[in-house]
């Protein structure tokens, strides 16, 4: 696998060849720091002379910056196909592994090893019916487990949310299923700082899903969002934060028809209303994020992946943003008089010279009105779209005032034109 590591700014300073075996190909999927040398990562590993569907395993390994590695560790059956997905250090120090153990060309089970804290081997199990199942993990305070993702096997129609939790062994304990009018996953799940749990996910309608349940997977509630705008591709979260203050940051991807999939990142309260939330679309096609952590500065960082237009490829890809979702300065997030935090607009480039776009994050109307600083108004539009552009280049050089209303939103942005 490739270790990318950048600067503060997001720009690569290095490339590291984590060489596991020759003659071996392997993908990573996840890594987390271990402390300020070491790194451990979650990787497939394979023959480098195999095909796509042919049988691969888990792989578990602590590497240095310098590419060596500290230990390395292979789980799995080598007859079988073996796709992982999540891992998670646990209270004894070792680690637990989820993924799919797939056991015909079309049907699988959700797999789950666990490691002492050197990554050997202690015991595994597998979850599910005669069908398709998968998911993430979190370890419960008992030392047990608990795995969210989705089955083909049980529940109504074809595909239901499925939870599993299980004993300190792996035994199952019980699981439930979550049914709704059309097919819906989840991917990931993490314990709140109330003791309950949080599902992020998608269905079938195109929808992006937030699910809380208690520890006995009672369900607490269950929020569906739509981005404005969101075409046939839909809607869907892939990982999740709880912020101090109890609020949820979540990431995943947006479709728009007219622009493919794009990078979703919302912020809900505690109990799943959007604060606010933003979509980040690379190149008008397939680009969404995997992940997202907060960094030093309460802003966030989500990796996943662009398509290059220049390559037909798609690349790595890592977005910063501040505690707003705003990746660059002057991005503005409207707040109305009552206090609502949704956000209203994304006004760029700032400054600007030739076309301001003006792109709203609900579809209200609103009267958009640019003054000067003598107030005098050189631009009004009573009516406005999902996204806007005002054409400035007959634009005197200078500082604007952009005004955004409605008759519960008001909002005033400063702008600069530089031809």
């Amino acid at each position: 696998m490739t270790l990318l590591k950048t600067d503060v700014n997001g720009s690569l300073t290095d490339i590291t060849l984590i060489q596991v075996d020759t003659g071996i190909k392997e993908r990573a999927f996840n890594i987390y720091k271990l402390n300020d040398t070491h790194y451990i990562g979650l990787s497939i590993y394979t023959d480098l002379n195999q095909t796509i569907g042919q049988p691969n395993n888990f792989c578990l390994s602590v590497f240095n910056l310098e590419g060596e590695i500290v230990w390395k560790n292979q789980y799995g059956n080598d007859t079988i196909r073996e796709i992982p997905q999540y891992f998670i250090k646990c209270n004894d120090g070792g680690y637990a592994i989820t993924g799919q153990r797939t056991w015909n060309n079309d049907n699988a089970d959700v797999y789950l090893v666990k490691t002492d804290s050197l990554g050997n081997f202690e015991w595994d199990n597998y979850y599910g019916g005669s069908l398709f199942e998968g998911g993430g993990i979190q370890q419960t305070p008992d030392k047990g487990f608990l795995l969210a993702g989705w089955t083909r096997s049980m529940g109504v129609g074809d595909k239901n949310i499925y939870l599993v939790k299980t004993d300190s062994l792996g035994n199952e304990q019980w699981h439930k299923t979550y049914s709704g009018t059309t097919q819906q996953a989840v991917y990931t799940i993490i314990e709140l700082q109330d003791g309950n749990y949080l599902l992020s996910g998608g269905n079938s309608d195109g929808e992006a899903i937030l699910l809380k349940v208690n520890p006995d997977g009672e369900l607490i509630w269950e929020k569906f969002y739509t981005y404005p705008g969101s075409g046939a591709g839909g809607n869907s979260l892939y990982q999740f934060l709880e912020l101090e203050d109890y609020s949820i940051v979540a990431a995943g991807l947006t479709n728009n028809n007219a622009e493919g999939d794009a990078g979703l990142l919302m912020k809900t309260d505690s109990s799943g209303v959007v604060i606010w939330q933003r979509k980040y679309n690379k190149n008008n096609n397939l680009d969404w994020f995997y992940s997202v952590i907060k960094t030093n500065d309460n802003g966030f960082l989500m990796s996943g992946a662009a398509f290059n237009l220049i390559t037909n490829n798609q690349d790595a890809r890592l977005c910063k943003v501040d505690s707003l979702g705003c990746p660059y300065a002057d991005c503005t997030v409207g707040i109305d008089e009552a206090g609502s935090k949704k956000v209203m607009v994304d006004v760029y480039p700032n400054p600007a010279s030739d076309v301001l776009n003006i792109e709203l994050q609900e579809n209200k109307e609103y009267d958009l009105i640019l003054t000067d600083l003598q107030g005098k108004v050189v631009y009004a539009s009573t009516t406005l779209s999902m996204t806007n552009a005002i054409d400035v280049s007959g634009f005197a050089n200078g500082l604007y005032l952009l005004t955004l209303e409605n008759e519960e939103q008001r909002t005033s942005l400063k702008i600069v034109i530089q031809h």
